[in-house]
């Protein structure tokens, strides 16, 4: 009798850990970046959009099991401070375009880290995809 207890309360526990991993493999994981508008070295290029979202696109196509979602259209004269409000409030995105003004300070503070992932990300950005736009 308690053997079988026991056995039905470890396949119990079994199902419940198998019902949990699936639930949790299937929910998409969110990368948030965030992006100004414009050019760092004010050239301007109104495809400069495109190519982020194409790399999101081809990101996403490459990774199913991941979203990017992107905050943009802070213009580059407000970006620094949108990037300082969010580190305050705790909000920074998973990713964000840098300033080149404003890299050593943001070292110099600890808000970056070494992101492996780019690595990833730079191999779906061919010379090809730079070359079209």
């Amino acid at each position: 009798m308690v053997k079988k207890r026991l056995r039905t309360f470890l396949i119990a526990i079994l199902v419940c850990c198998l019902a949990a991993t699936f639930y949790y493999t299937q929910k998409p994981i969110v990368l948030t970046i965030g992006v100004f508008a414009g050019s760092n070295w004010n050239v301007p290029s109104p495809k400069s959009g495109k190519i982020i979202d194409d790399v999101i696109k081809r990101f996403e196509k490459t990774h199913p099991n991941m979203q990017v979602e992107y905050v943009s259209g802070i213009l580059k004269e407000d970006y620094s401070d949108w990037i300082s409000k969010e580190a305050l409030d705790g909000k920074l995105p998973d990713v964000f375009m840098v300033l080149s003004d404003d890299l050593s300070t943001y070292a110099k503070v600890g808000m970056l880290e070494p992101l492996d992932i780019c690595r990833r990300m730079l191999t779906l950005i061919k010379v090809a995809t730079f070359q079209q736009h």
